[in-house]
């Protein structure tokens, strides 16, 4: 006996709102051509709404489909649910009917024998399975049962039970006993399973026909506590590859996933993550006080460097003019100095003093009169 897997389907029903829009279309006559001339007018739409989306003249937005969201509908849902919470599974086994004997009818599935073999056949089978769990029917392929499962995230485990179970299930027909006359009866080899419970379930497979077909690369398939198939993408939360926006919000562009930082009108994010950001306000107040402070250090500057060359220039003053100090200097109390080699030949008069030291001697010893103190007559 082998089973066979039915395939499960999902429908879901999605409304849409077509925008308004009015054309019309008037014929005028002119007075001059007897030639109607059309003149046509169309209502566009304010927004051009995406992803299938309507624009709505009463309420002044973008009505989307229950895929996306946005101003635009320029984003897909992070999240879409399946419903999808069972799968069909298949158990290959035999059995041997040991009180009909097979009949070329039997190979036509139209016949009345065949149709009258298969019902008893199920009903039969409906009893021996009933205490395995998901137990859906019996399919005859070769003289033949489908299994539903739960969907978890333990699945080879939840299959391996389901083959156990129809192990023992069979191992029971062995040991019935019964009358035979008005019912089958039939028997299990000793090794009556070929192989585990198997399933052509695939959740990624699913998942690409559940999403929106530009986005599906972006959706990978997420099986929650409660059993059910989820799609989700990078923004989604609490999964171990989100990704997380700090001080925005994860949207999924046609592009991908992206971080939609919050507050741009008064924020700057150097980063593609949202996790730094700068006031706008502070750098439009800071940026004045920085050039101040720069303009302060340049004029401080170029304060020293003036004060430096005043400083220098008034010491060339003075030594060029140190031969112009007076002879003769008076002190408070009466006292005069008197420097009489102030004169310049004994003339007295003033000029310029400029020594050359090639026309000095060393060998000549040189005297420097003392000043002398006169009293004052």
């Amino acid at each position: 006996m082998s089973t066979s897997s039915a395939a499960t389907t999902m429908t879901s029903d999605t409304t849409t709102t077509t925008a308004p829009g009015t054309t019309s279309t008037s014929p005028t006559t002119s007075t001059q051509s007897s030639t109607p001339t059309p003149s046509i007018s169309s209502a566009v739409p304010a927004v051009d709404c995406q992803n299938g989306g309507t624009y709505d003249e009463t309420y002044k937005k973008c009505l989307c489909k229950s895929e996306f969201n946005g101003p635009l509908c320029q984003f897909a849902n992070e999240v879409i649910a399946t419903n999808v919470s069972t799968i069909k599974a298949e158990v290959d086994v035999q059995v041997k009917v040991t009180n009909q004997n097979f009949t070329e009818e039997l190979n036509n599935k139209s016949s009345a024998v065949y149709i009258t073999f298969e019902n008893n056949f199920k009903e039969q089978m409906k009893m021996v399975y009933k205490g395995v769990t998901g137990y859906q029917g019996v399919v005859i392929l070769n003289l033949s049962v489908t299994i539903e499962v739960p969907l978890s995230n333990k699945l080879d485990a939840t299959l391996e039970s389901v083959t156990s179970q129809v192990v023992k299930q069979l191992e029971v027909i062995n040991t019935t006993t019964g009358n035979c006359a008005d019912k089958l009866c039939f028997t299990a080899p000793p090794n009556p399973v070929l192989k585990n419970a198997t399933t052509s379930f695939s959740a990624a497979d699913t998942c690409r026909q559940s999403v929106p077909q530009d986005f599906a690369q972006y959706y990978f398939p997420n099986i929650t506590e409660k059993g059910t198939l989820n799609c989700v993408t990078r923004c989604s939360q609490d999964l171990p590859n989100s990704l997380h926006c700090n001080y925005g919000q994860c949207q999924l562009r046609s592009s991908g996933p992206q971080c939609i930082c919050a507050n741009t009108d008064v924020f700057w994010y150097p980063g593609d993550r949202c996790q730094t950001r700068v006031s706008k306000v502070g750098v439009g107040m800071a940026v004045p006080l920085v050039v101040l402070f720069i303009a302060g250090i340049v004029l401080a500057a170029f304060l020293v460097k003036a004060r430096r060359r005043g400083s220098k220039a008034s010491l060339n003053s003075s030594v060029e003019h140190l031969e112009d100090y007076e002879e003769e200097m008076s002190i408070s109390g009466g006292v005069i100095i008197k420097n009489e080699g102030a004169s310049y030949n004994g003339s007295g008069s003033r000029g310029t003093f400029s020594p050359h030291l090639s026309a000095v001697d060393p060998a000549i010893p040189m005297h420097i009169r003392r000043p002398k103190l006169v009293s004052s007559p």
